[in-house]
This record gives structure tokens, sequence and C-alpha cells, in this order.
């Protein structure tokens, strides 16, 4: 990783005692936390940790907050990485870039007479979609793989929104689902890039 701290004018002699004179170019608090970023996908740690704490120290007072926010993001990134996990945008297989992206492209052809709608949302009841099919508005869950846990999600929703049938969206089933909620089965190849 090569990152050019500053660039000194070759006509400035290091014997000069008007060193202010020479050009001086210092990168922004923005560019060390790229490279710091850059760095942590790369393992580098304590490259990331010190291009972290040199962007802090940088960083001009109107950019402070956006700065800290930031640098906090990339230490977030840092944890990932040290645990060993990829982070979410170098993944092509998460849950939003498969599942999501197949049914809102395809729901009129898996669910007949099927319809995106915005039901008033109750606190604390989050489906990833409600459609309605027949007047009747129905939640859906969409998981890479549909487990016990997300089938009690979706029981939760049914409940929470009155409603008689629901729809579980995965690549694979690993639980028994009662008759009120159909499982449409996504294809690993809609992947969306």
């Amino acid at each position: 990783m090569q990152i050019e701290l500053k660039t000194i004018n070759s006509e400035a002699r290091a014997d000069s005692r008007d060193i202010a004179q020479a050009d001086f170019q210092q990168p922004s608090a923005y560019t060390l936390l790229a490279a710091a970023t850059q760095a942590a996908l790369n393992g580098e740690m304590a490259v990331a940790a010190e291009l972290i704490r040199t962007a802090r120290l940088v960083a001009t007072p109107d950019q402070q907050d956006n700065v800290q926010l930031l640098s906090s993001a990339v230490v977030g990134e840092l944890g990932r990485v040290a645990k060993g996990r990829r982070p979410s945008r170098a993944n092509p297989h998460n849950e939003f870039r498969v599942v999501h992206f197949w049914f809102r492209n395809n729901m009129e052809v898996v669910i007949q007479g099927g319809q995106f709608v915005k039901a008033s949302r109750v606190v604390g009841y989050n489906p990833d979609f409600m459609v309605s099919v027949a007047g009747e508005c129905r939640p859906v869950e969409c998981k890479l793989t549909f487990n016990a846990r997300a089938l009690n999600q979706l029981l939760a929703y049914l409940s929470a929104y009155g409603a008689g049938h629901g729809y579980a969206v995965g690549i694979r089933l690993t639980c028994k689902l009662p008759d009120n909620i159909t499982f449409i089965q996504c294809p690993l190849e809609a992947r969306h890039d």
C-alpha cells in the first residue's frame, strides 16, 4: 500500500531554513480513512489503525464530526476483518442482494394476483414486504435460509397485522411450516450484482 503523505518540491533543499516555502501537500482526513479501509480489507490492521489515528489528527475543525463518524465505521470494519468476516458489500450472496432483489422483481409471477402494498406499520413488527392478495394484506419474510427463528418472526407478523396468510421466501427451508404460510423458493442464481 502506497500513500503519499507529503510532496516536497525538488527545488527545496533539505538544508533550507525556510522549509515553509516547500510545496507540502497533506492528504485529507477522508483520503486517510479510505486508505485505512483498504488496509483493513488487506488485513493490515496496524497500518489501518495508524491511518485512522492520523486522519483524526489532520481533520479540520469542520470535518471533525464526519471524520469521527467515519472512523467508527472503519474501526467496525477492522473488527469484522479481524474476526474473519467479509464485508457485506463484498458478499454477493447476502439476503438483500439475492432474496429481496429476486422477490421484488418476481412477486407478481410467484404470487398470482399479488400486489405490493404499504400497510400502516405496527411498531416493532416490520415484515420485509406486505402484499395484497384478494384484498387481504399478507406479510412476507425473506431469508437466505428460512428456519424456525424466521418462522417465529413471520408468525408474529401474522398476529400483529391480523393476517390469515403469510409468505416465507428463501433459498432453503429448514423448518416445517403451518398451512397458513406458503414457502416460495428463491433460486441462488437470482443474485443481483
